[in-house]
């Protein structure tokens, strides 16, 4: 029992010391009103790639104008820098956002069933 219990307490220091976090990769479907359009014509460069801070990566974009709609991929190990961006187009924009898994993470979840 002793011995159970000192290597339970190891491996919550271990943890607690080394916690083990992953990043998660988000599909967020947009549909944005017409102004919407109008300010990211008008952004910067620079001001498209302050969108996404250090922790936030955008793996893609792409856009369907003539719908006002389109997607984002973006991986983050932080959600509430996920949900930051998305409040800053708010106002805009909404968002429908999912956590996606690619092919290797989809089999290891359908296999361990």
């Amino acid at each position: 029992m002793k011995k159970s219990i000192k290597i339970l307490s190891l491996l919550f220091t271990m943890f607690i010391q080394f916690p083990q976090v992953q990043a998660a990769t988000y599909l967020v479907k947009y549909t944005c009103d017409f102004e919407a359009s109008k300010v990211f014509a008008q952004m910067t460069d620079e001001q498209i790639a302050s969108e996404f801070p250090d922790g936030l990566t955008k793996l893609a974009r792409y856009h369907d104008l003539a719908n006002q709609t389109g997607i984002a991929l973006l991986e983050t190990d932080d959600v509430e820098l996920l949900e930051k961006h998305l409040f800053s187009w708010a106002q805009i924009c909404d968002s429908d956002v999912s956590p996606v898994l690619n092919d290797v993470e989809t089999r290891k979840i359908i296999n361990s069933l």
